[in-house]
Parts: structure tokens; sequence; C-alpha cells
């Protein structure tokens, strides 16, 4: 085997690391945003919980009724683009 030989061989083995990193930092990005839209719906489900709370102290009346509307609705909007 010659240096092209060689060179093949260096070529390749290169590329099959690029390749295999690419990958994993493709996984890696795949469950961070998966991770994240679940952080997202464990802050909406606590602000839904807040508002419903305050909505039965009577503290705040008719905003909460719109309040609550906007966050079940960004939950359920959130649930529909996330998978």
């Amino acid at each position: 085997m010659g240096i092209i030989g060689y060179v093949l061989i260096g070529l390749l083995v290169v590329t099959g690391v690029y390749v295999a990193t690419m990958y994993n930092n493709l996984v890696r990005l795949k469950h961070t945003v998966t991770k994240n839209w679940s952080n997202i719906g464990v802050l909406l489900k606590q602000r839904h919980d807040e508002l419903t709370a305050a909505y039965r102290s009577k503290a705040i009346g008719g905003l909460a009724l719109f309040l609550i509307a906007c966050v079940a609705l960004a939950v359920t909007l959130t649930a529909r683009f996330a998978g």
C-alpha cells in the first residue's frame, strides 16, 4: 500500500469521526429540545394552578377567567406542537 492508500484511510477515519460527532450533537440537541418543551409545560401548569387558586380566592375576579383561558390555550398549543 502506497501513500495514496494511507491518505484514503486517513480521510475515511476523519470522515467517520466527523459523522459520529455530528450525529451525537444532533441527538443531544433533540433531547435538549424535548427537555425544554417539558419545562415550558411545567411552568404553564404552575401558572394555571396559581391563577386558578387566585380566582377561587375571589382576589381577581373577571381578569382571572381571561388569564386562565389564555394559559389553558397556551398549554393546549404547546402540547399540540411539542409532539
